[in-house]
């Protein structure tokens, strides 16, 4: 039994779970009961990969055979349970629970796991109702049920439980306050948020770290306060990284500070040139701002942009740099030239009227024109004259996964 189960052991961590099934299976072919740790590594091991109905077959099978669960068992089920948001199986592993021992007598460790399950599932009176009945709590209990309640946007809850903590004399973790400010950052409670920043140092003594920095930057950024938020980051309080500078990127975006973005921008090219997100971020707010000889952003990470023109079934794939390998989907595909080294978007360099060669194509046919990043209302106007002109309809789809219908008008209306 010992060596089946360190192979188990073996073939889960490498998350090859068919093997590890195999393994339990064929150790029972050769007359091999497995014991309690052989279903649990069974069990644990498939829940780490999600692998849901698996494993509640397999914990039916161990239960016929008349083997009951540990802890592990347990812990691993609820987990399962919660990140699969099963209530239904999580509260009749709950009821077992009970039937075998009371909540209060049960490990810290599961009772703490019943409260996530409950909390991910929404049900943060039951995760309450486990939280009041148990006798022993440690830190990671009050951690989970903040960080419960303000998945749940429980704004009221969260905050009582940290002041409780409080009163308890327990002392918050570096991860109960990124719970808060995360919670405070979604609901856009900006004062709040704020104060318990400055509380961290200031009552509990805990020096923020670059998470808490991100959540007052998302934070200042959801609420507008741009100006804020870069007096923050020319503090040099923190190390800002891709995450922060991306954050920052994503607030100019939704609030249109084109030249707060660019300074964002350009610091997340400096840490990684071939960041393509970032580019198609920014890319759109030059796009919403007009701003077509701002070209300099593809510089730092040419040949982000894909295209796609398919003609009556016949698709070619062309990247953002004009001479680059291209990708043939079909070898009747048309030719496609989409960029000119020395523009951006526009001046007709999305335009089929420039850009495809349309007198291939049959009068009547259908031209499928895809981008990975934003059309131009521009280029809109243009493929609408187009298709009128030369009697093709041009369907269009971009970045907003939107897509425009052209003959000779647009389908939702010019």
């Amino acid at each position: 039994v010992i060596s089946w189960t360190a192979l188990m052991i073996g073939y889960a961590e490498q998350r090859l779970e068919d093997k590890v099934f195999e393994c339990f299976t064929q150790m029972q072919l050769d007359g091999v009961s497995p014991d309690l740790y052989s279903w649990n590594t069974v069990i644990s091991g498939c829940a780490e990969q999600g692998e849901k109905e698996s494993v509640f077959t397999t914990y039916q099978q161990m239960q016929d055979q008349g083997l009951l669960p540990n802890s592990i068992t347990l812990v691993s089920l609820l987990k399962l349970c919660a990140s699969t948001t099963s209530l239904e199986m999580g509260k009749r592993i709950h009821a077992q629970i009970e039937g075998a021992t009371r909540v209060e007598n049960v490990k810290v460790v599961l009772a703490n796991v019943l409260i996530e399950m409950y909390s991910r599932c929404g049900r943060i009176g039951d995760a309450l109702k486990v939280f009041e009945s148990m006798t022993t709590k440690d830190v990671v209990t009050w951690n989970t049920l903040i960080t419960g309640c303000g998945r749940q946007g429980e704004i009221d809850i969260a905050f009582s439980m940290l002041e409780r903590m409080k009163e308890e004399g327990i002392k918050p973790e570096s991860i109960t306050f990124v719970s808060v400010l995360s919670l405070c950052s979604h609901v856009g409670l900006v004062d709040e948020g704020l104060r318990y920043f400055k509380a961290m140092s200031k009552d509990y003594g805990i020096s923020p770290d670059l998470e808490h920095y991100n959540c007052i930057v998302d934070l200042l950024g959801r609420a507008g306060r741009l100006n804020d938020l870069f007096e923050i980051l020319e503090s040099n309080s923190f190390e800002p990284d891709i995450v922060t500078w991306s954050t920052v990127l994503s607030s100019c975006h939704q609030w249109g500070d084109i030249e707060l973005g660019s300074r964002a921008f350009e610091h997340i090219a400096r840490l990684d040139k071939r960041n393509a997100p970032s580019l198609i971020v920014m890319s759109n707010m030059y796009v919403d701002g007009h701003m077509w000889k701002s070209n300099k952003i593809f510089n730092p990470m040419k040949g982000h942009e894909m295209n796609w023109i398919e003609i009556d079934g016949n698709c070619k794939q062309s990247s953002g740099e004009e001479g680059k390998e291209e990708c043939t989907m079909s070898p009747n595909a048309i030719k496609v030239g989409l960029f000119d080294n020395d523009t951006i978007l526009c001046q007709n360099t999305e335009s089929p009227s420039s850009q495809f060669e349309l007198e291939s194509a049959p009068k009547q046919s259908s031209i499928r024109l895809i981008k990975n990043s934003k059309l131009s209302i521009e280029c809109h106007e243009a493929s609408s004259q187009v298709s009128n002109l030369k009697e093709r309809v041009i369907i269009c789809k971009d970045s907003n996964c939107f897509p425009f219908v052209m003959n000779g008008t647009c389908s939702p209306g010019d």
